[in-house]
């Protein structure tokens, strides 16, 4: 039997004229996090791959659901493609093992999964938890983000799930909040009381944040894109910081 589920995706046929919206999860995080524990439970670290993980989803394995299924935990962050196989990754075992509703460390776990979509952190960068009516997200979506009208529907409804059940939108797990402060510290004041908050850049219109990182207790590191990231423009990035590291490392001390 063939459910809507199972008949609809993040990347799934759309029409007119098969416009390709941009990707974005099948499922919204809740959903994501509960087949993420199905898949621990069942499979504990190790990879697995699609046919067993449908299995344990109780989706047909041949089903288009199964792959939106997996490709949606990928969408979060939550599991990484080893080979054909699917295995779990650190941001998923803490927000499954972490038991404590607000662990500083869980509650990180959970954001960064919400944002880490491109379209996802595009569109907190843009309205943060203040959502306009749907009539203006749609509008916006279609015609400024390119998602077919076809899709915009079931998007606007997985990104709303998503901000709920991460506390973004609620401030339900609001103890911390990697990529919604507008100021950050570079040290911990009770260690250095001189230390000052600084504000923290926005993007310029039209660009996203891909990855914010803590490198140091002084230093925090962004990468900003003004468009859809692909593995293979990872793959430059990988090879221009590693020319920049060459670079420094030949600097005189």
């Amino acid at each position: 039997m063939t459910t809507k589920t199972e008949a609809a995706s993040g990347n799934e046929k759309e029409s007119p004229a098969t416009l390709r919206s941009p990707k974005y999860p099948f499922v919204g995080l809740k959903t994501a996090v509960e087949r993420a524990e199905e898949f621990y439970k069942n499979e504990g670290r190790n990879a697995a791959p699609i046919k067993a993980l449908a299995a344990h989803w109780d989706i047909s394995p041949t089903s288009s659901a199964a792959r939106q299924t997996a490709a949606a935990l990928v969408h979060f962050g939550l599991s990484e493609q080893a080979g054909s196989s699917y295995k779990l990754t650190p941001r998923a075992l803490r927000i499954i093992l972490d038991k404590a509703q607000d662990s500083p460390g869980r509650v990180a776990a959970l954001h960064e999964a919400a944002m880490y979509t491109p379209i996802h952190r595009k569109l907190w960068d843009r309205y943060g938890a203040n959502l306009p009516s749907d009539h203006t997200l749609r509008v916006n979506l279609i015609f400024e983000e390119k998602f077919n009208e076809n899709a915009v529907a079931r998007f606007i409804s997985q990104y709303k799930e998503t901000l709920e059940f991460s506390g973004l939108r609620s401030g339900t797990l609001s103890g911390v909040d990697p990529i919604g402060d507008e100021e950050e510290t570079p040290m911990d004041l009770a260690t250095d009381p001189t230390a000052v908050t600084v504000p923290r850049p926005k993007p310029t219109p039209g660009e996203h944040e891909v990855l914010r990182s803590k490198v140091s207790s002084v230093l925090t590191m962004r990468v900003l894109a003004n468009g859809e990231v692909t593995a293979q423009d990872i793959d430059k990035l990988v090879r221009l910081l590693t020319l920049q590291k060459e670079l420094l490392e030949e600097e005189p001390n």
